[in-house]
């Protein structure tokens, strides 16, 4: 009867110390340490960040200290909670920062994605593809190629129409446009193959 007593609290103990679960990005403490997925792309200020234990749900902050990411690769890495100092009105509640990289992968799958083309923000609106005398860009670092001349004319006219916005007015709001990782510049470019707006 004893040992059953002793393994009754055993099970309770291990049942108490699992019962938190995981990271929870609702409700986080500043020194928490959790396993992030990057996902093999970047939107403006998007940084495609998700939970490791769960890749649907993406943590809506940024993460410091990793200036080695590539866009074309998703990575597996240890970051630590660092909360916002105490009064920050702008800014998000908490970032995370880079410790440790646990695996990164090149992304061989050829399907097109979408990139959005506007960047929505509290004070106005601005574009995500900008063009200067070396070409496109994509959140003016990323080197776009177009997949057809033809969508030249195209790509310019949504620049200057975006551009003329004041204000987000829902105009642009489901345009993007449809690439994949440009494989003669891999890691800093696209390849466009579609333009929706």
């Amino acid at each position: 009867m004893k040992n059953c007593y002793y393994y009754g609290l055993i099970l309770l103990f291990l049942l108490s110390a699992c019962s938190k679960g995981g990271f929870d990005p609702s409700d986080p403490d500043d020194g928490d340490v959790v396993n992030l997925f990057l996902d093999h792309y970047s939107q403006g200020a998007d940084a495609q960040i998700y939970l490791n234990s769960d890749r649907t749900r993406q943590v809506g902050t940024s993460l410091t200290g990793f200036p080695e990411r590539q866009i074309g690769y998703t990575y597996i890495v240890k970051a630590v909670v660092e909360m916002a100092p105490k009064g920050t009105q702008d800014g998000p509640l908490y970032t995370f920062r880079y410790m440790k990289t646990y695996a990164s992968e090149k992304r061989m799958d050829t399907a097109m994605f979408p990139l959005r083309v506007l960047n929505s923000q509290l004070f106005g609106v601005s574009s995500l593809i900008s063009k200067d005398s070396s070409g496109y860009k994509y959140s003016g670092k990323y080197s776009l190629r177009l997949n057809n001349t033809d969508m030249e004319s195209k790509l310019d006219q949504l620049i200057d129409s975006i551009g003329n916005l004041k204000r987000y007015n829902g105009e642009f709001g489901q345009s993007n446009i449809l690439v994949n990782h440009d494989p003669e510049n891999y890691g800093e470019g696209y390849v466009v193959y579609k333009i929706n707006y």
